[in-house]
């Protein structure tokens, strides 16, 4: 399988290491959705890890790394952590109207 890009979850910021390699920073909001993209993106619903700048990421055969059961624990609880501080947001800012509504 190749290296393909998923859909976009945000672009991220682009830092130098003190190494001098390129690494890519995500939001809090951006790591919750590449955690569903990650959980969801899988043909047997096992999910599979992706990088931050969005690659996927392969064992030394080519494949897919799946999730493991922990790795899809951790990230189902970080997305309803942001569910919830965005609910508890909404309900302390009541002027607040979303983009997507």
């Amino acid at each position: 399988m190749s290296n393909k890009k998923i859909p976009d979850w945000g672009k991220g910021t682009v830092v130098k290491s003190k190494k001098g390699t390129d690494v890519t920073l995500l939001t809090p909001q951006q790591k919750a959705n590449k955690f569903f993209h990650e959980r969801t993106d899988y043909p047997d619903g096992n999910g599979c890890r992706y990088t931050n700048d969005g690659r996927a990421k392969l064992t030394k055969d080519g494949d897919l790394l799946a999730l493991s059961d922990e790795q899809k624990a951790y990230r189902l609880g970080y997305e309803r952590a942001i569910k919830d501080t965005n609910k508890l947001y909404r309900k302390t800012h009541p002027e607040y109207k979303s983009k997507h509504v």
